[in-house]
């Protein structure tokens, strides 16, 4: 530091040792221990404002972590109602539920529903190309016991063809015999 900016106003050029020692003696300045003291106050202050500051990041960052652990959570539960309900078992979307699952709740349920669409989709082409499959080539039974079969006829029957005709149409045997 130069005089000139310690002495601020007061300095002149040119200045006497004694002019200099009366300027500096009108000031104000602070003794070393005083200085000493105030440095190492400041410097633990900031130290702790330091420590405190990392120990609210890390617990702003946890706090993250927890909202986001919740949000996935609940948006995995919701996924999982969509798929039960579009028919799939849970043994079936467990396999891969947490591959549609994340933080954006939207999207999460659209992707579920998609899913959920597709499975349902797939099952009803497949239940019927079953049915197609079944039904090509299969001629009406003739002379079955089925067709129109009365309380008369049923009782013409012999004992395991009326086991046979209880088995096969077990409707049809209740129409005729309701229980009481």
């Amino acid at each position: 530091m130069e005089l000139k900016d310690l002495l601020g106003a007061d300095y002149k050029e040119g200045m006497t040792a004694e002019e200099i020692a009366e300027a500096i003696a009108t000031k104000n300045f602070v003794s070393k221990d005083v200085f000493d003291k105030t440095a190492s106050d400041l410097a633990s202050v900031k130290k702790a404002s330091k420590t405190h500051e990392t120990d609210l990041a890390s617990q702003l960052e946890a706090q993250r972590q927890q909202i986001e652990q919740l949000t996935i959570s609940g948006n995995r539960h919701e996924a999982a109602r969509i798929l039960s309900d579009g028919g799939i078992s849970k043994e079936a979307y467990d396999t891969f539920i947490d591959q549609i699952v994340g933080t954006d709740a939207e999207k999460t349920a659209a992707t579920a529903t998609a899913i959920a669409a597709a499975f349902k989709a797939y099952g009803t082409a497949t239940a019927n190309k079953v049915k197609a499959d079944l039904a090509t080539g299969m001629k009406a039974p003739s002379g079955s016991p089925s067709q129109g079969m009365t309380k008369d006829a049923f009782m013409k029957l012999t004992f395991p063809e009326q086991v046979k005709f209880k088995t096969e149409n077990p409707n049809e045997y209740a129409a005729m015999f309701p229980k009481s």
